[in-house]
């Protein structure tokens, strides 16, 4: 869900053309445990009037599309009080909110870098047109809660001295709402502090163009930081890393190479809940 949507560690689904309408029922019933034959009727088909048989249908393909667990039980179970999931399906947003349950602010440090990792691009992206309006409100709740972490990660490094990790995490932010100015503000912040001028000054124009398609101006906050940072060189820099925001001064740091754009991901990840040997692994949603 933390980026384009997907179900994994699940069966090959023999008709392909059917995917985008399971991955989105699989991803309803996961966000919404115990819903009933009309809530899915409404999110899946809005506005048709769908008949028993076709709802049917298409929970029968789940059921056989998700398969069983070590039991050998249905991952989604028959039952007459709603349809929910069994708990060893897990999302990435799950796991979010296992690592983030107070709050970015209240979270370790390990916790936000951990959480950013589960980032994949802006939550529910690659869907078709007309799918999943029942979720634009939890993806602008994704979408916030990013944003503050990032932001809160990147601030921390720069109080740390950790230039390159404050522009990670705040190019996280960034991927999934590129017009938050506090998160360009904690990029330009990282990138002074490391000193790669000719970076920064592109940075700067790339902020500028972005705000132009957005059709508006830049935050009285950016434009004063970037004044700041065009007057006095390195030092001055140094210094701005310290202003505003809730940021600390970073000394300057030593140019390690440049890594991703992005946080380092992991390259898997438990598909399932509570995690141990010997565990199968079970269908997760992203």
């Amino acid at each position: 869900m933390l980026g384009p949507v997907e179900v994994q560690n699940a069966a090959e689904l023999g008709e392909q053309t059917k995917l985008g309408q399971l991955t989105e029922l699989a991803m309803f019933i996961a966000l919404n445990p115990g819903c009933d034959s009309t809530a899915i009727d409404e999110a899946i088909w809005p506005g048709s009037a769908v008949t028993k048989t076709t709802r049917g249908t298409a929970v029968s393909k789940l059921r056989r599309w998700l398969g069983t667990d070590a039991a050998g039980s249905p991952l989604l179970p028959r039952s007459d009080s709603g349809y929910m999931l069994r708990p060893g399906v897990r999302s990435d947003w799950d796991d979010w909110c296992d690592l983030l349950p107070d709050g970015p602010a209240r979270a370790t440090t390990a916790d936000l870098r951990a959480a950013l990792e589960l980032v994949r691009g802006r939550p529910f992206s690659g869907r078709g047109r007309r799918r999943y309006a029942w979720a634009d409100h939890l993806a602008q709740e994704m979408i916030a809660s990013i944003v503050d972490a990032s932001h809160e990660l990147a601030l921390r490094a720069l109080v740390d001295g950790d230039p390159w990790e404050a522009l990670r995490a705040a190019l996280v932010g960034l991927s999934v709402e590129p017009g938050v100015e506090l998160l360009w503000r904690d990029r330009l912040k990282a990138e002074a502090v490391l000193g790669d001028r000719g970076r920064l000054l592109d940075t700067i124009e790339k902020l500028r163009a972005t705000a132009d398609d957005l059709g508006g101006d830049l935050e009285p906050e950016t434009e004063a930081l970037i004044q700041q940072l065009g007057a006095g060189g390195r030092s001055a820099a140094a210094t701005a890393s310290a202003a505003g925001d809730g940021g600390t001064g970073a000394p300057g740091a030593s140019s390690p190479p440049d890594p991703s754009v992005a946080p380092a991901r992991r390259t898997t990840r438990p598909a399932t809940g509570p995690r141990g040997p010997g565990r199968p692994r079970s269908p997760a949603g992203r």
